[in-house]
């Protein structure tokens, strides 16, 4: 087989891009759209966190009175376990990715 029938059948087998501008062929997984925030989405995880731990708090306690200093401490303190434990998983994901699994 000639490398130009080669590059030619390569080229015919991939899925087709969809155009610039356009969202028709749009695949949200494979083809994801581009975002001023793509380098600063992982900052979403602090009001992510904060609002979980928020409504967490506001159905299981008893009394959100008073606010600032029964409700609010509980809520800062559920937020950074939560921001801490995805961090944790996060690091235990990449240790096991790049130290644990290449030596298997």
């Amino acid at each position: 087989m000639s490398p130009a029938l080669a590059a030619t059948l390569v080229l015919a087998a991939a899925p087709p891009r969809p155009a610039a501008g356009s969202l028709l062929a749009w695949r949200p997984f494979l083809d994801p759209l581009p975002s001023a925030m793509h380098d600063y989405w992982w900052l979403l995880l602090v009001p992510l966190a904060f609002f979980i731990a928020w409504s967490y708090k506001a159905v299981r306690l008893a009394s959100v009175e008073p606010i600032v200093t029964h409700f609010l401490p509980r809520v800062f303190a559920m937020t950074a376990q939560i921001i801490l434990g995805v961090v944790g998983i996060g690091l235990a994901m990449y240790l096991f990715i790049e130290v644990v699994a290449p030596r298997l």
